[in-house]
């Protein structure tokens, strides 16, 4: 009933095509030419015409119907064409939002594409289309969206009010958000085993993908199609960017002599036009160049192309694409066979700080690369600040993490880039990744901006609490704690860090009660009370309260993972000599060992723990392993000499006393001084009462 379909006379489109993709497939799966076959059949049966654009459109609708949830592709060239489908007014991506010209533009082109039609019924039909499917109205949006159009060439105005709606580029699907572009993304991932794409972003959706050098060529002449002699000219100019720069003592680096292509690397990193075309194995750093400000039109369409070596078509019909490698990187330009047909693929062995965060890649030896359109996505001009906060909130791509060199660094700040002031959370995270670094000092200049716009930030007073406690500004971070918890009592953090600082001014007793409070606040447990436990232990410990820094330092062991583990039991180990709970205490270095076996002091205590439990053999081996891993132990001589005179070995003891002496005296270790002269003097004794040794 050819009178009744309603695209008669028309030529087959993306929207068209889905349409019929959805008619004639639903809940099926089928290959990717059968579904061109039968929408091209059906299509012509009913009176349409074929398409116009040179990719079949067939590809386009199938990667929209893909991002919008009604296909997916489980392998290449197989589409799963779901039965399910939208109801447009409870999914209308852009509910409750106003009407801006990007939106105005994608309901223009949804409703208008072919068509030449009146402005006003254009803006009538758009604002009713928008408000019946949950927008909210706005002013005029719709004047903007097509002199958006018109500069893309989307749209034709061909008389005063009347616009002729071009559908020659509906196979580029437009986007607008994040999300929209990492579905569009997607499509290039066809799981393990699959091709490697490529990615290129550029701010004006006019650009095309041509090498820099070859725009200097098409500069200053009317026409910017490829003219005779041009391939040979783009070559030229290369030949001659190497020669001068060699003469000029520039062809070289690192003490190390570049080879051609090394050279124009370098200079087109600084700015000039070689043959090198950028691209990146990230689509997301794509996207973020896409999104970058045209200092001209603000609002300017980006867009993001994908080329993947194995596809002929991206390069105008070549199927050759050669891999740089070792070897052939020392070959002279002119070896490389350049016939703008052959494409060449290189990532430079040396990688600066650039090419590593931009994941670059560089494709060389055509004028331009020819892109399918279903390969490429236009990037909505309102959309790019959007999409650019997007990136940097939730994959932290920004121009710093980008360009992080020198050069870099000098281009955000030059005089063509309009200063703004940091706002409130860009100090924070500043400060974060200063804090992060161990820069404190500079963390807490950014803290204390942040605190200055919000006085009511607790988390900024936390930080700059924490930061004061590093750099053993105690009383400072106990002030920055005591407004964090004003403004969050409940944070359990707070108290058990001016716990710390607490301690670390000596006053133990509000140690205690903010490690109490810590522990005290819900939810109980917590996974991080083990280290409240076992600071809390530590400041019983000294303050001589061993049966409660033994209760700490258990409740802490009971925590798995215990992080301070060894620690915990070699503490409580400490604390149970102290209580002369020698068993207990072997009990607890051994395992302080069995985690740690290269740590003398461990070995060192349970030494004095077989001692007092007069295992004087054990003691010795003890106070041998520590020696072993410490030689300069004094402690531990004196100690050994100790347990040697309990065996009666005075020799030995007087040996031990005998080194332990220098190394005291060395450490200015005056109590250990005398107790090593004491010991000595006691030996002699011994020794002039014709005591002999092993008696």
């Amino acid at each position: 009933m050819n009178n009744q379909y309603k695209y008669l006379g028309q030529h087959l489109t993306a929207r068209m095509s889905r349409e019929l993709i959805q008619e004639l497939f639903p809940g099926q799966t089928v290959h990717r030419q059968e579904i061109i076959g039968a929408v091209d059949e059906a299509h012509l049966e009913r009176g349409g015409l074929p398409k116009r654009s040179i990719a079949h459109p067939v590809g386009s609708a199938l990667f929209v119907m893909k991002a919008d949830g009604l296909a997916e592709s489980p392998e290449y060239g197989v589409w799963s064409i779901l039965s399910e489908t939208i109801d447009v007014n409870n999914q209308y991506q852009y509910s409750e939002q106003p009407l801006t010209p990007g939106i105005a533009q994608e309901l223009i082109q949804e409703l208008f594409e072919g068509q030449t039609v009146q402005k006003q019924a254009i803006a009538n039909a758009v604002d009713k289309a928008h408000l019946e499917r949950g927008g909210l109205a706005a002013e005029d949006p719709v004047t903007t969206a097509l002199t958006s159009m018109k500069r893309s060439g989307l749209a034709e105005n061909l008389e005063s009010d009347l616009w002729s709606i071009t559908s020659q580029t509906e196979e580029r699907i437009r986007i607008s958000t994040l999300d929209k572009f990492t579905k569009w993304a997607a499509q290039f991932d066809s799981g393990e085993g699959s091709e490697q794409y490529l990615f290129r972003g550029v701010s004006s959706a006019d650009y095309k993908i041509d090498a820099s050098a070859y725009r200097r060529i098409k500069k200053g002449r009317d026409s910017g199609e490829e003219q005779e002699g041009d391939f040979e000219k783009f070559l030229q100019i290369n030949r001659d960017l190497i020669r001068d720069a060699r003469f000029r003592g520039h062809g070289w680096k690192n003490g190390r002599e570049l080879e051609d292509l090394e050279v124009l690397a370098e200079f087109q990193h600084y700015g000039a036009a070689t043959f090198l075309m950028d691209f990146t194995y990230n689509a997301l750093v794509a996207l973020w160049f896409a999104c970058k400000e045209n200092l001209k039109e603000s609002s300017k369409d980006g867009k993001v192309v994908a080329v993947t070596p194995n596809d002929p078509k991206f390069i105008g019909g070549t199927q050759e694409f050669s891999v740089i490698t070792l070897d052939s990187l020392e070959k002279k330009i002119d070896e490389f066979s350049l016939d703008n047909k052959k494409l060449y693929q290189w990532q430079p062995r040396t990688q600066n700080e650039r090419i590593i965060a931009q994941q670059s890649i560089f494709l060389f030896g055509v004028l331009e690369i020819e892109i399918n359109p279903d390969k490429e996505c236009i990037i909505d001009g309102s959309s790019k600040k959007k999409i650019r906060e997007s990136l940097k909130r939730i994959h932290g791509i920004t121009e710093d993490m980008l360009f992080p060199d020198f050069d870099g660094f000098a281009r955000q700040h030059n005089q063509a880039v309009p200063y703004t002031q940091l706002t409130t959370a860009e100090y924070h995270q500043r400060a974060y990744q200063a804090h992060q670094r161990g820069e404190y000092a500079a963390a807490i200049l950014d803290y204390n901006e942040v605190i200055g716009r919000n006085p009511n930030n607790a988390v900024a007073y936390y930080n700059r609490g924490l930061a004061n406690k590093e750099l053993q500004r105690y009383e400072a971070a106990i002030n920055d704690f005591n407004e964090s918890i004003h403004i969050a009592p409940d944070n359990a953090y707070s108290h058990y860090h001016r716990g710390l600082a607490n301690n670390g001014l000596k006053r133990y007793e509000a140690a205690i009660d903010d490690f109490n409070m810590a522990i005290s606040l819900p939810p109980n447990p917590k996974p991080d009370d083990v280290y409240t436990y076992h600071w809390r232990g530590n400041v019983n410990y000294i303050l001589g309260r061993y049966e409660a820094a033994i209760d700490d330092y258990h409740a802490a062991n009971r925590f798995h993972p215990n992080p301070n583990a060894e620690y915990s039991h070699h503490f409580c180990g400490l604390a149970n000599n102290e209580l002369e709970r020698y068993q207990e205490a072997i009990n607890n270095f051994d395992e302080a060992i069995r985690i740690n076996p290269n740590d003398a002091r461990y070995y060192h205590h349970r030494g004095l723990a077989n001692s007092g439990s007069e295992k004087y053999e054990e003691a010795v081996n003890d106070f041998d392993m520590a020696l072993h891993l410490d030689p300069n132990y004094a402690e531990t001589y004196y100690y050994r000499a100790d347990v040697n005179l309990s065996l009666r070995r005075l020799a030995e003891a007087t040996n031990d006393l005998e080194i332990a002496l220098p190394l005291a005296e060395q450490a200015g270790n005056i109590e250990l001084i005398r107790l090593i002269q004491d010991l000595l003097y006691e030996i002699n004794s011994r020794t002039s009462r014709g005591v002999e040794e092993n008696e």
